[in-house]
């Protein structure tokens, strides 16, 4: 990639001036890189949904990209300012679990503890790391520095605490992890997580009270208003509803916890 690119997500909105700053900086020590917003409109301090997209999203940028996070409720403390070495991208931001999905994927990241002081233009303000600590690294990371300047590695970063799937003979309980813009209600339960009885089961689930059914393949399988279950595109499976909001139908929000009924087809001859 001969373009620097850096990618920003926040939970700052855009009415103020919070996001520009931060630009400014990056442009000032940086002018080369390209910015790519993700998000701004985290929920304030919600670090799990700031988790959640940056996982989501991060992925699919090109090698060498940086990846400038900050949701940081803790901003000001002694909470640690780290970098994530994943692959051949580079993660920026507060030691508060907001990183927790990229270090569940890969389990051979390295996380640094960033102890430089002297890489913005100007003194670090207890009240914004974004603007004073955290932009200037990434725009230094992006134009070439070695992370291992900025400080040693640690083996012990926050991570957020996620529920397990707990999968029985006719059950599984999952736990809701996120609920997007159109209602659909990711929960914990991966494919991995379900193993077939016998070689070419395939799985039929349903919700509480309602008899398992196959997993749908898209939204339109089902008929406008109707709850479907799938495998959504973050990997996850998804409570959906065609043309509705499954997490307001069914009230269901992150943290929920709710009992599918399992089930299995036989092998097609």
């Amino acid at each position: 990639m001969s373009t620097p690119l850096i990618t920003l997500l926040t939970d700052f909105g855009t009415a103020d001036a919070y996001v520009a700053a931060m630009r400014g900086v990056l442009l000032r020590l940086c002018p080369a890189a390209r910015h790519v917003t993700i998000t701004h409109e985290v929920p304030p301090q919600d670090v799990w949904r700031g988790a959640f997209v940056l996982a989501g999203a991060a992925p699919w940028f090109p090698p060498r990209t940086v990846h400038l996070a900050v949701v940081d409720p803790g901003v000001g403390t002694d909470r640690r300012a780290i970098v994530v070495a994943s692959g051949s991208h580079l993660f920026v931001g507060p030691d508060n679990g907001l990183f927790t999905l990229v270090l569940d994927r890969d389990p051979r990241a390295r996380v640094l503890r960033i102890d430089r002081r002297d890489l913005g233009p100007v003194r670090i303000h207890p009240t914004f790391h974004g603007r004073d600590l955290f932009a200037p690294v990434a725009a230094r990371l992006a134009a070439g520095l070695d992370p291992g300047q900025l400080g040693p590695p640690i083996d012990d970063p926050v991570r957020l605490a996620l529920e397990p799937a707990r999968v029985g003979a006719d059950r599984i309980e999952v736990t809701v992890l996120d609920v997007d813009r159109f209602g659909n209600v990711t929960t914990n339960l991966a494919p991995g997580d379900l193993v077939p009885p016998a070689p070419g089961r395939t799985p039929r689930l349903g919700l509480p009270g309602q008899p398992a059914r196959p997993l749908a393949r898209t939204y339109a399988e089902a008929e406008p208003g109707a709850t479907i279950l799938l495998w959504g595109s973050s990997g996850w499976l998804e409570i959906a509803r065609n043309r509705d909001s499954a997490a307001e139908a069914l009230g269901l929000g992150p943290g929920d916890r709710l009992r599918l009924s399992l089930a299995w087809d036989a092998p097609r001859a």
